[in-house]
């Protein structure tokens, strides 16, 4: 009677190769016999040899396809129990998983994918001895196979490998051990109970009867039952592989001491049969190791990490050297973050918790800066080097210790917040540098000077859009001298600094100004003469530069400002000059005052064409001669004041026709001849001046008619005579009059008038002819 493991091999063979029982046989008779060729056989051998090979491919191929017509039994999927006998090399054959074949409605014969084989039940073994015992490796934390330690007291082993020898050829197979001769080995496999799927097998017994081993396979149960029990099966591997992946997750986690002497057996996926010759190759190479793998690529990944980060390091230290030795210092690619703020002005000198003291506080105690916060100091250095140099000054030499306006300046620019638009930094570079020059913290109103808020928030200080447009400290205790940087300002338009103290010459740069329109400097305590570069500042419409001290003559350039509308250069008495024809030009000018100053000439008749002039104040110079008849037609005119010249000959009649005439101021001059009478007609007159010439004559009535006059004098006019007319001493009785003024009377000459019905004081002439005022009753 054959065994159930025969008969499942005569299954296995007839399934796999398609065999009848005849053929069956034949393969089996023909495997018995022994191979009568000597070893190294000759090419008459090989040519058998290759013939049989392709007789055995025919039968094959016309035994496949009778047998797809004939349907076949599904096979039983139980594990069998096979023992291992000497004689049987391994390379004869591999074990693979069985492929099953149905048969569909139209009694077709149809694959089935591979069914795996499952995981048997194995019977403990004896232990062999420690000596025997193959050595074995633990499957990397990837795989999916379980390690399977016995129990303490346990003497069953649970193995599923492949027998010594044996070389797993697939990456499923994570069992490696060292190959013990072949007597040892065989004598260990046959305690070993193998699945029914090996990665390769020692020649199995071949069934005692062919016949019944058909017989038995003829009554396997139905296919139904075989379809359940592979389902069962399946379900049972699925659980296990579960099982299997939990317990490796858990020895992953927490590794456990494994005895040494223990055997760890894992066991194998199911692998296709593949031929002996492919075999041998594969037994020939080992497989990698997964865990193996991954040290490696782990290793290899840290190390190219560690080369890229000294490479790194390498390329910075060489741009650090290059740098140092190109500019000659260390860089710094980092600043504060934190801008450090100006502390206020202040009087003492106890700065201590100040991160950066007043500067001037500092040049106030020390003579010097003495401190200076690491975030200053660093601005300052960016400062000076990339904006200053290039956009100030064509080279910078102050230290940083110098209380210089300019460095004090820089040192305020590099405190607060760092701004990088050059316009920004050039006006507030600017103001800063005219507020240190100009004593700022002795100024009266400083609203908003020197803090972070925008400049075109300071008091006196008007822009339009960013740019700094209008400069206005008009009375404002501005002492010291006006900064050249101001020629900086390309869209200045005005700078106001009238009743201050600023001192030394005008900037010659603020006329290049194509922008300036208006420079009122006036009462101040400005010295030197009046640059040349004036003539530049050809949209100039305002230009006063009265009460100062100037020196020198008056520039010829000035004539090119032909849209001059005012022109004030009196109370500089050691100006001198002429007065320019050229002015007559100036057909914008409303406004001429060159009074007290050593200017000379006449007055040119080209004047008569400033039809637009409202004010010519021309008193206290050398001016004379005749006063132009063409005045009569500047119609505008309000204020006509030749006081202290030398102007002669008399009065223009034309003076009549100026409607609009408020004040004319004539007297201590040289003009003589009879007063007019038309300028009774001037009813907007106030002030009639008309003291010490050499009029003559009577007062004309005609002046009765000026409602609005407040002041007349006519004191120092020896040839007049007679008594005021009734008109005018009206108008000194209605109070409207408050000022007449006329000579003392004498036996030789002067005005006789009452005081104070009619006149309000009078000068008399000493016996020793000396001028002294002299009240009359």
């Amino acid at each position: 009677m054959a065994s159930n493991s025969d008969v499942q091999y005569v299954a296995y063979l007839k399934a796999k190769f398609n065999l009848e029982d005849a053929d069956l046989l034949q393969v089996i008779s023909l495997s018995q016999r022994s191979d009568p060729r000597p070893e190294g056989g000759g090419d008459e051998e090989e040519v058998v040899e290759e013939e049989e090979e392709e007789e055995e491919e025919v039968i094959e191929e016309e035994t496949y396809e009778e047998e797809l017509k004939t349907p076949v039994n599904r096979l039983d999927s139980s594990g069998y129990e096979e023992v291992i006998e000497d004689g049987y090399e391994e390379e004869e054959y591999m074990d693979v998983s069985m492929e099953e074949h149905v048969v569909d409605e139209d009694g077709e014969a149809k694959a089935l994918t591979p069914v795996p084989a499952p995981l048997p039940l194995l019977a403990p073994s004896p232990d062999p001895p420690d000596d025997e015992l193959p050595a074995l490796e633990a499957p990397p934390p990837e795989s999916d196979a379980l390690v399977v330690a016995p129990a303490p007291g346990s003497q069953e082993i649970v193995e599923a490998a492949t027998p010594a020898g044996a070389l797993a050829a697939t990456a499923d197979a994570m069992v490696e051990y060292e190959e013990a001769p072949e007597d040892e080995q065989q004598e260990y496999a046959q305690s070993v109970r193998m699945p029914e799927t090996v990665a390769s097998d020692p020649k199995p017994k071949f069934p005692g009867s062919v016949v019944e081993s058909v017989a038995q396979v003829k009554e396997e149960p139905p296919a139904d039952e075989q379809v359940e029990a592979i389902e069962q099966q399946k379900v049972q591997e699925d659980v296990l592989a579960i099982q299997n992946q939990e317990n490796a997750l858990a020895i992953e986690a927490e590794p456990e001491e494994v005895d040494p002497n223990a055997l760890a057996i894992v066991p194998a996926k199911p692998t296709t049969m593949v031929p002996a010759d492919e075999e041998a190759g594969m037994k020939d190479a080992a497989p990698p190791l997964l865990e193996d793998r991954d040290d490696e690529k782990e290793g290899n990944t840290t190390l190219v990490a560690v080369a890229a980060i000294c490479v790194l390091l390498l390329i910075g230290i060489a741009v650090v050297l290059i740098l140092i030795f190109v500019t000659g210092t260390i860089p710094k690619f980092w600043e504060e973050n934190s801008p450090v703020v100006m502390s206020p002005y202040q009087t003492d000198c106890n700065f201590e918790g100040q991160a950066q003291p007043n500067v001037v506080s500092q040049c106030n105690c020390n003579s010097q800066v003495t401190t200076v916060a690491d975030y200053t100091r660093s601005r300052y250095e960016t400062l000076s080097t990339e904006f200053i140099v290039p956009n100030v000054y064509s080279s910078w030499s102050f230290p940083i210790e110098s209380c210089e306006p300019e460095n004090q300046a820089l040192l305020w620019l590099s405190t607060g917040p760092a701004i990088t638009d050059n316009l920004v930094l050039t006006q507030r570079f600017t103001l800063a540098l005219f507020h240190y020059s100009t004593t700022g913290t002795g100024w009266r109103t400083t609203t908003n000077w020197m803090s972070d808020t925008s400049e075109c928030n300071w008091f006196g200080v008007t822009c339009s859009g960013s740019n700094l447009q209008q400069i206005e400290l008009v009375q404002n205790g501005v002492n010291g001298a006006i900064p050249s940087e101001l020629g900086l300002m390309t869209q200045l338009s005005t700078l106001s600094l009238d009743q201050n103290t600023v001192k030394t010459p005008i900037p010659s740069n603020l006329f290049s100004l194509a922008s300036l329109r208006t420079l009122t400097l006036g009462m101040n305590q400005l010295t030197g003469s009046i640059p040349t570069t004036i003539g530049l500042a050809t949209g100039l419409e305002n230009l006063r530069l009265n009460s100062n001290l100037f020196r020198g003559t008056i520039p010829t350039e000035l004539n090119l400002l032909t849209r001059l509308q005012s022109l004030s250069l009196e109370a500089n008495n050691d100006l001198t000059g002429r007065i320019a024809t050229e002015y007559g030009r100036f057909t914008n000018l409303q406004s001429l005052s060159l009074s007290n100053t050593k200017i000379r000439a006449v007055i040119p008749s080209e004047y008569g064409s400033l039809v637009n002039l409202q004010e010519i104040r021309i008193a206290n110079t050398r001016v004379g001669g005749r006063i132009p008849i063409q005045f009569g037609q500047l119609s505008r005119l309000t204020i006509v004041d030749f006081t202290g010249s030398r102007f002669r000959k008399g009065v223009p009649t034309t003076f009549g026709n100026l409607s609009d005439l408020s004040a004319l101021m004539l007297g201590n001059n040289e003009l003589e001849g009879l007063i007019p009478s038309e300028l009774g007609t001037l009813n907007q007159l106030r002030s009639l001046e008309l003291h010490n010439n050499t009029f003559f004559g009577a007062l004309p009535s005609e002046l009765g008619n000026l409602a609005s006059l407040d002041t007349l004098t006519i004191q120092g006019n020896p040839e007049l005579t007679g008594h005021p007319p009734d008109q005018i001493c009206l108008l000194s009785q209605q109070a409207s009059l408050a000022n007449f003024t006329v000579d003392c009377p004498t036996r030789d000459f002067g005005v006789v008038c009452p005081i104070p019905t009619c006149c309000s004081a009078c000068v008399g002439i000493q016996k020793d002819d000396t001028a002294a005022p002299e009240p009359v009753p």
